[in-house]
C-alpha cells in the first residue's frame, strides 16, 4: 500500500503496488456489509471481470475478509471529474469536446446495459476524465440488475430519474436521464432543477416541466427533451437511440459556435413560455384564415356578384398565374441569394394533353392548400380541447348566444398561444430561424418543425388511441409511440383531446344539471307546467358561476390539464 487517494460513501481506496505484476492499482475497500449483500456482490464481481470496455473502469480482483471486502481495479492517474475536465478548456475547441465526452459517457453505459446493469448512480465525481481525453465510468457501487428490487431509493437526488425518487424499478432509461442531466449541466453550468433542499428538487425531477435552454443552445433542446422526459418510454429507448440523437444535433460554426462554459453560468436559464413575435404573428394569421373560412362556409351566403357561370377570361386567369411567386427547389436552401418571394408554395401537377398545366386548377389548388393549412395545424395543437370546453360551459348555463362565438373562438385562439408556447418556441429556434437565415433546407425545416407538434401530441395522447389507428392502417405496427407516422398521430390525438373535452364538459355540466333538476320538481310540484324551468334556474346558475368565480376555474382547468 503506497498511499490513501481518497473516502467516499461506499468506502476508502488506497494506490497499492501489486507485487506479483509490478503494476500500480487502486484498491478499495468496503466495511459493513451484510451476509447477503457480499455473496451477491462476490457474483456479480466475477461476472463483471470480464466486462472489459474503455469506457468502464477496470476490475481487478475481489476479496472478502467477513464483512469487509477488498477490491483492486485500474488506477487513473491525473484524472479529473467531468465537469472539472469541461471547465479546463476554452471555448475554442469546448463545443467538440463536449459532445465526444457526452459519446464516450453513453458507449460506457451501452456496454453495461447490454451486460443487464444499470449504474443507477451516473454524477460528475463518478464520471472521470484521464489528460488523454478517455471517459471512465467508475463506482459500481449501487450498480444493479435490471430486475431491482421496486421501493428501493438509490442515487443521488440532483441526477436522479423521476421512477428513482418514486422508488419504482430502474431501467437503461434512468441511466440515460442522468447523462441528459449532466449533459444540461456541462452546457449551462446550472442543474435543470435546483432547489435548496434534497427534498424540494426530487419533487421538480418528478412533477417540474422541463426547462428551456438559451438561445445559444437551443439547437439541444430537442436532445433535453427526450432525454429528461418524464416517463422512462419517452426517453431515448437506448444508448444507441441517445448516440444517434447526439451526432443529429447542429454543428454551430463561426457566429454560432456555442459560447464559453463561464459567460453562459452568467445567464439563467428561464423556463418561462417566451414565444418569438414572428411565431405569435404567423400561427394568429393562419389560425384566423381558417377560422374566417369556416365562418364563410357554415354562413351560406353567396357572395355578392356571385350570378349565372362565365366564361374564365383566360387572359386574367394568365396575369394571375404568372404574378404567383416562382417555386422554390427543396434542395435549395433559403437565404440572403434567394429572391425576395421565397419561401414559396411548390405544386408540381401533371401536364394536360398539349403540355400545358390547367391554370384555373393550380389556383383553385393553390387556394384548397391554404384554406386547410390552418385546420390542419389547429388539429395539431390545444384548440380542440379548449374550444369545446368553452362551448360546453355555456351550453351548460343555458346561454344561446352569450358570450359570442367571436369571443369563445378569440378566447380559444390566446389560450392555446399561450398553451403551445413552448413548442411554438422550439420549432421557430430550431426550423423557422435556420431556414430564414439559409442554414437548412425547407425539407429540413419542415422535419425539423413537425418535431415539437409531434412531441406535444405524444405527450396528450392515449396509448390505446395510438394502437387503435396503427390497426386500422393495416401496415407494420410501430414498437415505440415515437415512431408512429404523423398521418397516425394526428387523428389520435384528435380523438383523445375530443374525449378529454367532452369529460371535462361533463364534471361542468354536473353542478347545473342539479341546478335544473331542483327547478323542474318544484315547479311541477306546484302546478307550474307552463313556466319553462330555464327562466327561473337561469339566474340561480348565473349567481353560482359568479360566486365561484366559474370563468377563472374553467380556464385553470383547461390549462393545467395539458402535460407540460
Amino acid at each position: 500500500m503506497l498511499n490513501r487517494l481518497g473516502a467516499g460513501g461506499m468506502g476508502v481506496v488506497y494506490r497499492v503496488l501489486d507485487p506479483e505484476t509490478g503494476a500500480i492499482l487502486a484498491l478499495k475497500t468496503g466495511q459493513g456489509q451484510g451476509a447477503d449483500d457480499l455473496l451477491q456482490l462476490k457474483s456479480e464481481f466475477r461476472s463483471r471481470v470480464g466486462l472489459v470496455h474503455p469506457n468502464l473502469l477496470r476490475l481487478n480482483d475481489l476479496v472478502v475478509d467477513g464483512e469487509d471486502y477488498y477490491v483492486t481495479m485500474e488506477l487513473l492517474d491525473d484524472a479529473v471529474d467531468l465537469l472539472a475536465w469541461i471547465n479546463a478548456h476554452d471555448a475554442r475547441d469546448w463545443a467538440g469536446r463536449l459532445r465526444d465526452a457526452i459519446a464516450q459517457l453513453v458507449r460506457g453505459l451501452a456496454a453495461l446495459h447490454e451486460f443487464g446493469t444499470v449504474h443507477r448512480d451516473i454524477k460528475p465525481s463518478n464520471v472521470l476524465v484521464t489528460p488523454q481525453g478517455r471517459v471512465v465510468i467508475l463506482d459500481f457501487g449501487l450498480a444493479a440488475r435490471d430486475d431491482a428490487r421496486a421501493g428501493e431509493v438509490v442515487g443521488t437526488v440532483p441526477y436522479m430519474a423521476p421512477e428513482q425518487t418514486l422508488g419504482a424499478p430502474s431501467s437503461s432509461a434512468t441511466d440515460l436521464y442522468a447523462v441528459g442531466v449532466l449533459a444540461w449541466e456541462m452546457l449551462t453550468g446550472e442543474l435543470p432543477y435546483n432547489a435548496g433542499d434534497a427534498v424540494s428538487m426530487a419533487i421538480m425531477h418528478v412533477r417540474e416541466p422541463i426547462p428551456r435552454l438559451p438561445p445559444q443552445l437551443r439547437h439541444w433542446q430537442r436532445f433535453m427533451d427526450r432525454a429528461l422526459a418524464k416517463s422512462p418510454r419517452k426517453r431515448y429507448h437506448d444508448a444507441a437511440e441517445m448516440l444517434a440523437a447526439l451526432e443529429r444535433i447542429p454543428q454551430r460554426s463561426g457566429s454560432h459556435e456555442m459560447p464559453a462554459l463561464p459567460a453562459l453560468r452568467e445567464r439563467a436559464v428561464s423556463g418561462a413560455r417566451r414565444v418569438p413575435a414572428v411565431a405569435w404573428v404567423g400561427l394568429a394569421l393562419a389560425i384566423a384564415a381558417g377560422i374566417g373560412l369556416f365562418l364563410r362556409s357554415q354562413s351560406g351566403e353567396e357572395p355578392a356578384g356571385r350570378g349565372a357561370e362565365s366564361p374564365v377570361d383566360a387572359a386574367a386567369t394568365a396575369e394571375l398565374q404568372n404574378s404567383l411567386p416562382a417555386p422554390v427547389s427543396p434542395d435549395q436552401p433559403a437565404g440572403p441569394d434567394t429572391p425576395a418571394d421565397a419561401p414559396s408554395l411548390n405544386l408540381e401537377l401533371p401536364t394536360g394533353t398539349g403540355g400545358v398545366t390547367s391554370q384555373p386548377l393550380t389556383i383553385v389548388l393553390l387556394l384548397t392548400v391554404i384554406g386547410l393549412g390552418p385546420s390542419m395545424l389547429l388539429l395539431m395543437t390545444s384548440f380542440t380541447r379548449i374550444t369545446i370546453v368553452l362551448g360546453l360551459t355555456r351550453n351548460a348555463l343555458s346561454l344561446q348566444g352569450t358570450p359570442p362565438n367571436q369571443v369563445l373562438i378569440g378566447l380559444s385562439l390566446f389560450l392555446t398561444l399561450f398553451v403551445m408556447g413552448p413548442v411554438l418556441s422550439q420549432a421557430n429556434e430550431e426550423a423557422l430561424q435556420p431556414y430564414l437565415n439559409g442554414e437548412i433546407t425547407q425539407q429540413e425545416a419542415y422535419g425539423r418543425g413537425i418535431e415539437p407538434f409531434r412531441e406535444f401530441m405524444l405527450d396528450q395522447v392515449r396509448d390505446s388511441d395510438l394502437e387503435l389507428f396503427a390497426s386500422l392502417s393495416g401496415g407494420e405496427r410501430p414498437a415505440n409511440p415515437s415512431d408512429v407516422s404523423t398521418a397516425t398521430l394526428v387523428p389520435a390525438f384528435v380523438i383523445s383531446e375530443l374525449r378529454a373535452a367532452f369529460l371535462m364538459g361533463f364534471i361542468i355540466f354536473i353542478p347545473f344539471l342539479v341546478i335544473d333538476i331542483v327547478v323542474s320538481s318544484a315547479l311541477m310540484s306546484m302546478g307550474m307546467v307552463m313556466l319553462p324551468p330555464v327562466a327561473i334556474s337561469l339566474p340561480f346558475k348565473l349567481l353560482l358561476f359568479v360566486v365561484v368565480d366559474g370563468w377563472q376555474l374553467t380556464i385553470g382547468m383547461l390549462v393545467q390539464s395539458f402535460k407540460t
